[in-house]
């Protein structure tokens, strides 16, 4: 988050709707974004039990299309784009030479030429001059004719999450969810307005993200509010959207991964496909897992003491002292009531049960190493009817 007052931050097509419910604003990834409306806990608890909206906007969107698109864009990202069925979405990476994470993105083929990619908000203009010069390099050498749009500014996004997601959504959707499996998509019309309804999202929640033009951000927004009513629906910000993902393992990317680490050393090598012929970074992340001597992305919890928070110092307990690593996310969890998080380590350190200090403010807090999924009981696969 940014506290300078001589940036000048955006604001989604949601901005005064969120004034007028009430919302505590804050600066967020270059934009003015809702932190809260009634309360962290009571948002996030929506979310694991009702449904909540959220307001994503300020992501960025972009497209890919043209002859050769499936095979230059499978350079550029480290998953397999050109495996995908039309309708299917994929997180995957896209890495630096050297293997750094320029970000994490989701990718939808929405036909055989054509892509549709959502990419975080601080990245966007960043991700758009890098997709812009490989694609141009890489089509001028394979002879490929693929165009790169940046679409962002065309696009609102809401956040549908919960296990009554889908119960509120059938009813407003042209199109039947049912058939709809986990990180698939379909172009439908919601409330009348044609988008984008992906069943993807960022709370371990059965959960769909829709995509549509921003002008009708309020209209949607609202006929949500009014159709979920009876479902318990809640307005959701960004505060309960960092606890819901933090409980179910998913990094963020700027705390958890970045351009000075690698998907080895930021627990995301699940989305790397090594397999492929090849792709930017492919060589240097061989090496690293060659090597075997990159640190780890673990999880942390503490029963009791101050929240750790993203950049706070960790020490070896057993032997007094030597620091080994660094939190780079911490939260208080309101569904396993600890305070609970992700820390990057020497790997000597990051086995399941190596008890570490944790330094806040000069006070050391004793936590335990374990596993980066604190909240297993989701719904986002279950199936729906």
């Amino acid at each position: 988050m940014s506290s300078d007052p001589n940036i000048s931050l955006k604001r989604t097509p949601l901005f005064e709707l969120h004034k007028e419910l009430g919302a505590k604003i804050v600066p967020f990834a270059g934009f003015e974004m809702p932190v809260q409306y009634e309360g962290l806990v009571a948002e996030h608890e929506a979310v694991r039990n009702a449904v909540g909206l959220f307001d994503v906007s300020h992501m960025g969107e972009f497209r890919v299309s043209g002859r050769g698109a499936p095979e230059v864009l499978n350079t550029i990202v480290t998953g397999d784009v050109t495996a995908m069925k039309v309708g299917a979405a994929l997180y995957t990476l896209v890495c630096r030479q050297d293997g750094g994470i320029i970000d994490d993105v989701i990718v939808y083929r929405v036909s055989k030429d054509s892509y549709f990619i959502c990419v975080n908000a601080s990245n966007r203009d960043k991700d758009a001059a890098w997709f812009r010069s490989q694609i141009q390099e890489i089509s001028a050498a394979s002879g490929s004719r693929v165009d790169f749009e940046d679409v962002s500014d065309f696009y609102a996004q809401i956040a549908v999450q919960g296990p009554k997601s889908y119960e509120l959504l059938r009813s407003v959707v042209d199109t039947p969810l049912s058939g709809l499996a986990y990180y698939h998509f379909t172009e439908a019309k919601v409330f009348g307005t044609p988008a984008i309804v992906a069943r993807t999202g960022y709370t371990g929640e059965l959960g769909y993200e829709l995509y549509f033009e921003a002008s009708h951000a309020r209209r949607i927004w609202m006929g949500l509010t009014e159709a979920g009513k009876t479902l318990g629906v809640r307005p959701c910000g960004l505060g309960s959207r960092d606890t819901l993902r933090v409980e179910v393992g998913m990094g963020l990317y700027g705390q958890d991964m970045d351009e000075s680490h690698n998907p080895l050393d930021s627990a995301v090598s699940w989305a790397v496909a090594f397999g492929k012929s090849d792709f930017i970074g492919k060589s240097a992340l061989e090496e690293i897992k060659q090597r075997d001597s990159f640190q780890k992305l673990v999880g942390y919890s503490a029963d009791k003491g101050a929240v750790p928070r993203s950049g706070h110092t960790i020490f070896d307990k057993a032997e007094g002292g030597s620091q080994i690593g660094l939190v780079t996310s911490g939260i208080p969890s309101p569904s396993v009531t600890k305070r609970v998080g992700f820390c990057r380590l020497d790997r000597n350190f990051a086995k399941t049960g190596t008890e570490i200090w944790i330094d806040i403010r000069g006070n050391r807090t004793p936590a335990t190493v374990g596993s980066r999924t604190f909240y297993t009981i989701g719904t986002a696969k279950k199936d729906v009817t």
